[in-house]
């Protein structure tokens, strides 16, 4: 509550002060304090063990009604709105960032959900979790990609001995069979390059394979070297206001090879850094006490609900 007030305050000082896109101001306001108002308001309203169920089918069932973003992805060649993100890389997204967003959120917990056999139909479940994860590959945001093997590496670590080797059996089962789609898929790109078959493999494969090899290349990827140069002159702006932050509705502009790009500081391609240069070390002193309550509020949760089984 103290950060989404302190969120506020910048929020009317931007009024106030006046800004190149008061709109903009407005939309970060809502991200850091009304978002995380409603974050309160679902505690508040989950007291029983069936409240929390509720909640659970509710968010799951937002990740079931996104599969109809990811197969239209595929059918159409391109996802939906993913026309706003281009690729630096060739290639085409089939899922666009809100919904692959989401959908890893929602699937990470379908994992922990499925590990611990609550699911009432688990094959029925493992299909729509697949087709999500088809999803997320085919959104092509290799920040999500990493986010979600961090994901599931935090979920391997705070479990069970026995569900840390449900994981590993089932992890080898799981990759074992998307390595199993790819070789075939490659195959069929081999073998039949112009058939029909060949094609949509080679047009999914072939951007996938390229965005994976480009992590390895940052040097070369024109994508990471116009995000290294946005991260550095926004750190140069930092320095401008280090205690208090730069405020909202800004904006930064900076040269790469020439070209001129102008970036929202909303829109840095770092939440964290982001929220950072706009608040100050003060308010993101803040941000990080918000976040240190909610985990030990979990842990003191988790520990009285161990001690009671």
């Amino acid at each position: 509550v103290v950060f989404a007030r302190f969120a506020t305050m910048y929020f009317f000082q931007s009024q106030v002060v006046g800004v190149h896109e008061p709109e903009v101001a407005f939309s970060t306001f809502k991200n850091y304090a009304f978002y995380i108002l409603l974050t309160f308001l679902v505690l508040a309203l989950v007291h029983t063990r069936d409240d929390f169920l509720r909640l659970m089918r509710t968010i799951l069932a937002g990740g079931v009604g996104i599969l109809a973003f990811v197969i239209l992805g595929f059918v159409r060649g391109q996802g939906l709105w993913t026309e706003f993100t281009p690729l630096s890389t060739e290639g085409v997204r089939y899922l666009a960032f809100p919904h692959a967003y989401y959908l890893m959120i929602v699937l990470l917990i379908a994992i922990a959900v499925w590990i611990h056999r609550l699911f009432r139909h688990s094959v029925v479940a493992l299909g729509i979790m697949g087709v999500q994860f088809l999803g997320i590959v085919g959104s092509l945001m290799r920040h999500l990609w990493i986010a979600f093997v961090v994901g599931v590496a935090v979920l391997i670590a705070t479990s069970s001995a026995t569900v840390k080797r449900q994981f590993l059996r089932w992890g080898q089962v799981f990759f074992g069979g998307m390595l199993l789609v790819s070789l075939i898929g490659g195959t069929a790109v081999i073998i039949f390059p112009d058939s029909s078959i060949g094609s949509v493999a080679a047009r999914f494969l072939d951007p996938l394979l390229i965005r994976i090899t480009s992590l390895g290349h940052v040097t070369e990827d024109l994508s990471a070297l116009w995000r290294l140069k946005l991260w550095q002159t926004a750190f140069a702006r930092f320095w401008e206001s280090p205690l208090l932050g730069i405020g909202f509705g800004q904006e930064i502009t900076f040269d790469v090879r020439g070209y001129i790009s102008t970036v929202r500081v909303r829109d840095l391609h770092n939440s964290l850094f982001g929220l950072f240069l706009q608040m100050g070390i003060v308010g993101f002193a803040l941000f990080v006490a918000l976040q240190a309550s909610l985990i030990v509020g979990y842990l003191r949760q988790r520990k009285h609900l161990l001690s009671t089984m």
